[in-house]
């Protein structure tokens, strides 16, 4: 979908990404057809659990102990959580769920769907839930961003 230059010409850099987001998904539901797990704190629980139904997703578990893997589309784990180790990882990736860290979201949600965006989040391997922290990644190039670090990398 195309969005006016009307619409989000008052706006600039991050602004107007967020801007040109927002009617992206008005037209279309940002996590239709998804099934989730999430795997993160209890704060992360209430703001993703509001964020995925109101884009049209499921969130099917929310808690361990992680028992309901059929029909599940996406794992989404914070790396910092103290239940991760409770994530059946290697289920959930032998069923071909698409298992990706929680900073994928706010990333999509911006960017859409895209190849290298999913690689950078994605969660393919049940040692990489041994790190104890999320990974250092570059956003996409959108011209304005120039990348970030992780909290725990920056301090």
């Amino acid at each position: 979908a195309v969005v006016s230059t009307q619409s989000t010409g008052e706006f600039k850099g991050k602004d107007r990404q967020m801007a040109r987001a927002a009617a992206r998904w008005k037209e279309k539901k940002a996590f239709a057809d998804w099934r989730i797990i999430l795997c993160c704190s209890e704060s992360k629980i209430r703001n993703f659990r509001g964020i995925i139904t109101a884009g049209g997703g499921e969130v099917v578990q929310d808690r361990p102990p992680y028992t309901v893997l059929s029909g599940i589309t996406h794992a989404l784990i914070d790396l910092r959580s103290s239940t991760k180790h409770e994530l059946p990882i290697s289920a959930l990736l032998e069923a071909g769920v698409v298992c990706v860290q929680f900073d994928y979201i706010p990333e999509y949600l911006a960017h859409g769907t895209k190849d290298r965006l999913l690689q950078l989040f994605q969660i393919t391997s049940p040692s990489q839930l041994l790190s104890s922290t999320s990974t250092s990644q570059k956003r996409p190039s959108d011209g304005t961003d120039q990348g970030t670090t992780s909290k725990r990398a920056r301090t």
